[in-house]
């Protein structure tokens, strides 16, 4: 039987580790087509942004 415990560290495990990777994928990949680390940054922010979109300077993210 699987403790509670287990499953829940695994389950974080699990996302940390697909979060970075799938990070990893975007930047290699948008990265080698030429698409500038904080266009790549503010694309990010905007899915966390309450109003859909980055209209700050370039440190906001």
């Amino acid at each position: 039987m699987i403790r509670k415990g287990n499953l829940l560290t695994a389950i974080m495990w699990g996302g940390l580790i697909a979060g970075a990777l799938d990070l990893t994928y975007v930047l290699t990949f948008y990265g080698i087509h030429g698409v500038a680390l904080i266009r790549i940054r503010q694309s990010i922010a905007t899915g966390f942004s309450v109003f859909g979109r980055v209209q700050g300077p370039y440190w906001v993210c």
